[in-house]
């Protein structure tokens, strides 16, 4: 990592800022934004970070590992991203000011500790890197502590700054303004009832055909109406034991929404089945939430390809539908896949609901 003296930093009017910065705002949010380069014979090396402190062993593997997926999976691109879990990484080639004919390859990394939701700061990162890559010679900050470094180097070096700077309050700020928090949805209902294409309609907001049914637990990140969520597709009792006994994503924690999908296109013999299965599933789940907390959970219901059954029954299916021996805070509605008709109006209910990073 390059370090600068408060000697040199006073030259960019930039220290009282960070510094201020610091001390009022890093113990609130645990983030760190990372500027680094690749060397093919050093790996990874530390050019800057906010805020200005050891970057630990395991943050620098990590980051390694996207340098490596960038190599083989295309070293020609001119700009990539990996947004994986708590990591908003861009790589991206600059110019190299000392050997016109190579060029350097460059990486911006956001982190978070306690939190995976980057997805909201890639407008926010991508000026930033856009804003770098105006900078005439930036590579000549590379070698600012070699014999290489002149006048110019230390200027150039105190734009990195001041835009890496800027970059950190406005993440910052994002970040404070939307109160972000993990939140899990289950996902759960008949098998073939579209849970899969709902949540892909959620995620590209478009209909997204299915070529094989779900087989294993799937976790799908899906950020909705300013949330970040996780949405736990399930096929079978047994992954779902699974799922609680040996939670993806934290030990112990239980999902704050359960959305159901009904095939409405079933035959009598089928929903006979469906609404047998539909009990079962109530009274695993109520066996493993706090009463008290079961009677409040959102639980959606939603009745798939209604569209496709032009003699669908709502009122029917509802009151197939409705456990008898407890209440629950149940919205129904129909909705169709291919359209999109009683996803979003409905998802959006189920977020009103939700205690964002509440457990239990």
């Amino acid at each position: 990592m390059i370090l600068i003296s408060k000697k040199n930093i006073n030259n960019f009017d930039l220290y009282p800022k960070i510094l201020n910065f610091i001390e009022f705002h890093y113990y609130s949010f645990s983030m760190k934004l990372i500027f680094s380069k690749f060397d093919p014979t050093k790996k990874i090396i530390m050019l800057y970070s906010i805020p200005d402190q050891n970057i630990s062993s395991e943050i620098q593997v990590n980051l390694e590992k996207f340098y490596d997926y960038y190599s083989e999976e295309n070293p020609e691109r001119r700009l990539d991203h990996y947004d994986i879990g708590p990591y908003l990484s861009y790589i991206f080639k600059a110019e190299s000011a000392w050997y016109p004919e190579e060029e350097e390859i460059l990486m911006l990394s956001l982190y978070f500790e306690e939190h995976e939701n980057t997805h909201f700061f890639r407008p926010i990162m991508e000026q930033t890197i856009s804003n770098l890559k105006e900078i005439l010679n930036l590579t000549k900050i590379l070698y600012i502590n070699t014999p290489h470094a002149d006048n110019e180097s230390f200027k150039i070096f105190g734009k990195v700054i001041r835009i890496l700077t800027d970059c950190f309050f406005e993440a910052s700020k994002l970040h404070s303004t939307y109160n972000l928090g993990l939140s899990e949805v289950l996902l759960l209902g008949d098998k073939g009832s579209g849970k899969t294409s709902i949540v892909d309609y959620l995620i590209h907001g478009k209909f997204v055909p299915q070529t094989s049914p779900t087989l294993t637990p799937q976790v799908f990140r899906l950020v909705y109406d300013k949330v970040d969520f996780r949405v736990l597709d399930i096929c079978c009792e047994e992954h779902l034991k699974e799922v609680f006994e040996d939670h993806p994503l934290e030990p112990g924690k239980l999902p704050q929404a359960v959305v159901y999908v009904i095939d409405a296109t079933q035959t009598e013999d089928e929903l006979r089945k469906s609404v047998e299965e539909f009990n079962e599933w109530m009274k695993f789940l109520i066996k493993k939430y706090p009463k008290s907390v079961f009677d409040k959970l959102p639980f959606l219901i939603l009745f798939n390809k209604s569209d496709l059954t032009p003699s669908f029954n709502f009122e029917k299916y509802k009151k197939l539908f409705s456990p008898k021996d407890f209440e629950l805070n149940t919205q129904y509605a129909m909705s169709s896949v291919k359209t999109g008709e009683g996803l979003n109006e409905n998802f959006s209910w189920v977020v009103n609901h939700i205690k964002v990073t509440e457990k239990y």
